[in-house]
Order: C-alpha cells, then sequence, then structure tokens
C-alpha cells in the first residue's frame, strides 16, 4: 500500500509544480539560476567522465577485437554507437541523478525542516511551484546540450586515445564514426535525456518535499532520492527502448531474380530494415521469412544455416585489411565449405573474373580504389553462390561513372544467378537504372511500393519531395 500512497502524493505534488507562478519575472530568474547550478556547474564532472569512458571503448575495443579478420574501423563506430545510445544519455543520466538528485533532496529537504516552506505557504506562494518547476525545467533544458557535449568529448577521447597510443589507426578511426551513421540514434539519445531530465529532478525534490524531522532524516530523504531516481531511469530507459520502434508495421515481399531497392531519406529506418532482415537487429514483433522458413523465429544454429545463403556487400566494403584481394574471397569458403585449396582458388577466380578483377588477387584492400573495393565485396558476397543479396549503399562514396558500373554488375549477377537481391540506397540514378521493385520508407513505416516505371509519376507528395530533391531530378521534370 506504501507503493500507491507515494504515487498517489507524488501526482498530487506534480499537480501543485505545474500550475500558474506567481510572478513571471521571479520565475524566469529562478530558471536561470537552476541553469546554472543544474547544469553549466554539472559541466566538469560530465566532460571528465566523458572523455576517459570514450577512451576505455575504444582502447577496450581495439585490444579484444584482435581478430586479423575484423575491420579496425569497427572500433570507431562501435565507440561512436557506444557514446550516443546508452553512455551520453544513460550512464550521465545515473551519475547526475547521484550529484544533482542529492543536492536538490537536501536543498528542499533542508528547507521543509527549518520551516522555510512553511513559511512561503503563510505568505500565499505556492512553494511547490516555486522550488520544483524552475528546476525542471532547468534540467529539461541543459540536460540535452550536456548529453551532446558528452558524445562529442568522448568521440574525441577516443580518437585520442587511438591517437596516442597507436591501438587503431586515426584514419580507420574516423572512417568508422562516419560508417553507417543513423541519425535516429541523436534523436533517441536526446528524447530519453529529456525524460530522464525529468526523473532526476522530480523525484528527488518530492522526498526532500516530504521529508521530516531533523538533519538525519534529510540525509535519508537524500540517499532514497538518488537509489529511487536511478532505478526510474533505468525502467524509463527499457520502457522507450521498447516503444521508440524505428519501423512500423511494414510488410514486404522481396523477389527472386529481381534487383529490390529500399529508399529513403537518412534516418528513415531503411539501414535498420536491412539489418533487422539478416539477423543484425532483433525485432521485437512479426515476422522474416526465408522461402518457407521463419528466420526471425530461429535457434542460433538454424540461423546460421540460411546465413550460408545470404551474400551482404556492406556501405564501406568491410574487406580485411590484414588479407589480399583473394583471401578476401577465399575466407567464406574456407569457413564453411570442404574444398580443397586449388577449389577455393579456382572459386574465389570465377568470382573475381565475374566483378572484371582478373589481375588483382594479390593486391590488398588499401591498395585498390574505392570501386575496385565494392567489385572485390560483391566478389566474395556471391563466392557461396548466395540465394540473397544484400548491398547496403553499395554507391556510396563512389563517382557517378564508377556507380553505374556497380548497379550493372549487381543487376546482371542478380538476373544470372537468379538471387533475390535487396539494395538500401538513396541514390536516384541506381533507382532509375535498375529498380526492378522499389519500396519507399518514411518515418519507419512503407509508404509506398512500386517499380522504376512508375515512380516518376507515383501520387505520393513525400515521395515526390525525396524524388526531385535534386536539382537535375527538378530540370528532368519540368523539361519531361
Amino acid at each position: 500500500m506504501k507503493f500507491f500512497f507515494h504515487i498517489g502524493r507524488y501526482g498530487i505534488l506534480l499537480s501543485k509544480v505545474f500550475s500558474r507562478p506567481e510572478r513571471y519575472n521571479v520565475f524566469f530568474r529562478a530558471i536561470i539560476r537552476e541553469m546554472n547550478k543544474l547544469g553549466i556547474n554539472s559541466l566538469g564532472i560530465v566532460v571528465i567522465i566523458s572523455i576517459f569512458m570514450g577512451a576505455v571503448i575504444t582502447l577496450q575495443s581495439a585490444y579484444n577485437l584482435d581478430n586479423p579478420f575484423i575491420p579496425r574501423y569497427l572500433i570507431g563506430l562501435g565507440t561512436r554507437d557506444s557514446m550516443i545510445l546508452e553512455f551520453s544519455s544513460t550512464i550521465v543520466g545515473l551519475i547526475l541523478a547521484g550529484k544533482v538528485g542529492s543536492n536538490i533532496a537536501s536543498e528542499i529537504g533542508t528547507m521543509r525542516i527549518s520551516e522555510q516552506i512553511d513559511a512561503l505557504e503563510i505568505m500565499g506562494i505556492n512553494s511547490a511551484n516555486y522550488l520544483i518547476l524552475p528546476k525542471i525545467i532547468a534540467a529539461v533544458f541543459m540536460n540535452p546540450f550536456l548529453t551532446i557535449i558528452s558524445i562529442f568529448v568522448g568521440i574525441i577521447g577516443g580518437y585520442s586515445a587511438a591517437m596516442l597510443t597507436g591501438a587503431v589507426s586515426p584514419d580507420s578511426f574516423v572512417y568508422g564514426l562516419l560508417f553507417m551513421f543513423n541519425p535516429f540514434y541523436v534523436t533517441y539519445s536526446l528524447v530519453k535525456t529529456v525524460f530522464f531530465a525529468f526523473v532526476i529532478t522530480s523525484v528527488p525534490a518530492y522526498h526532500g518535499y516530504y521529508a521530516s524531522g531533523g538533519a538525519l532524516e534529510v540525509g535519508r530523504s537524500s540517499t532514497r532520492a538518488v537509489v529511487y531516481s536511478s532505478v526510474i531511469i533505468l525502467l524509463v530507459n527499457v520502457l522507450l527502448t521498447q516503444l521508440m520502434h524505428v519501423l512500423k508495421d511494414i510488410s514486404i515481399l522481396f523477389e527472386q531474380g529481381k534487383t529490390n531497392l529500399i529508399i529513403g531519406q537518412s534516418g528513415s529506418g531503411k539501414t535498420v530494415l536491412l539489418k533487422s532482415t539478416i539477423g543484425l537487429h532483433e525485432i521485437d514483433n512479426g515476422e522474416i521469412i526465408y522461402g518457407n522458413k521463419v528466420f526471425s523465429g530461429m535457434k542460433a544454429k538454424d540461423k546460421k544455416m540460411i546465413r550460408k545463403e545470404i551474400g551482404m556487400v556492406f556501405q564501406g566494403g568491410a574487406l580485411f585489411d590484414s588479407a589480399t584481394v583473394e583471401e578476401n574471397v577465399m575466407f567464406p569458403l574456407e569457413m564453411f565449405t570442404n574444398f580443397s585449396r586449388k577449389e577455393m582458388k579456382e572459386r574465389a577466380d570465377f568470382c573475381l573474373d565475374k566483378v572484371n578483377l582478373p589481375h588483382a588477387h594479390n593486391l590488398y584492400p588499401s591498395e585498390i580504389s574505392g570501386g575496385m573495393q565494392k567489385r572485390v565485396a560483391i566478389a566474395r558476397a556471391i563466392a557461396l553462390n548466395p540465394k540473397y543479396l544484400f548491398c547496403d549503399e553499395p554507391n556510396s562514396g563512389l563517382d557517378p561513372r564508377t556507380s553505374i558500373v556497380i548497379d550493372q554488375l549487381i543487376h546482371e549477377l542478380t538476373v544470372e544467378f537468379n538471387m533475390t537481391t535487396v539494395i538500401n540506397t538513396h541514390d536516384m540514378n541506381s533507382v532509375m537504372e535498375i529498380g526492378d521493385k522499389i519500396v519507399y520508407i518514411h518515418k519507419g513505416n512503407k509508404w509506398w511500393e512500386g517499380s522504376k516505371d512508375t515512380i516518376l509519376d507515383a501520387d505520393n507528395q513525400e515521395l515526390q519531395e525525396f524524388v526531385f530533391a535534386s536539382n537535375l531530378m527538378q530540370k528532368f521534370r519540368s523539361h519531361a
């Protein structure tokens, strides 16, 4: 019953907090003071912890990812996503719950036992609104800035650690920072921060406001405030992670022997859709079906069998830096077949011939151009003769001529081997060249489905704005 008592009293307190202030000029001055106290004064601890945490994440990743076949740029990617998704929002929130939460509970608790709150009530002032609301508004406004600073400083800490220790080259680290960046992650982090800021201020304020007794009881209220705030932050983190789905109610049938394109703006969810389809992201609801097999409900052992039928071309190629072109193509054959060395070389030669790279066997990824790296990635992806080929932004970073070559190559291989090819792209040249089937993703929803023959005339405003966003496409439309 105590639980429901506190929930009810907390709700009543909030109803008093969120009421009209007595004097707006006094109220705004109080907000400025609290922004300095709760935000600016917390900057030092956030910066110090973030820079060291970024360095630790980088070094731990570098020392534990010592497999020569794992690209080193993944260390930069891991540091970036760790800072954005959890550390700079959740962990910093827990730290501020200790620093700011205990301060708020102690301050208001002391005012309660010294009868200062009673004095405000006697004057006819809404003490809850006067004392608590400026703190909530200040934290909700300032904490997102602290989160952004934490992300930035943490990445600098990781870069500095990489550069000073040599655990990973700065170029690889920076490449990883830019690789497959999803802007939604930042939005997700900032939304969590706003909710955490409300918890960090309102829960300690509640414990301080209803403190009784002497200094000992104020100390106990402060301790309870920190504990309860931390637990609630963790619960809110789980709930928001569950509620903030990137994708919603998407149903797509990818067709065999065709190039199926997923298009959409950055942050729309197309990369998440691709990763979910191949099992790199777990889905919360629904099913992913390969043939007549429900992939999303399989055990890890069964999923491994399906993945042998999947080829993947990553945005950056994801070639193994320490292996030659031939060794990169042979790697899946070594891992998943019983071929002899001669048979593996013959298969690698066949795949490299298919992508027009017959003389690059002994070169390393760093010794070939970006377009050649993409072709090697395609050769490796088809080494096991897959039924399904997935490509994430295969034209990213390539010049227009090379992009067309890659598009035509993927399309020719799709038709020749009768594969189900799924391509995630925002390149309109690819859409118009090889878009046998096109799915437009907008804000996590499937907004339109069609082909290259129907996309220009589609009656969909968001799709039209996306398709004709460039000056070139606008000129094309005006002359059509």
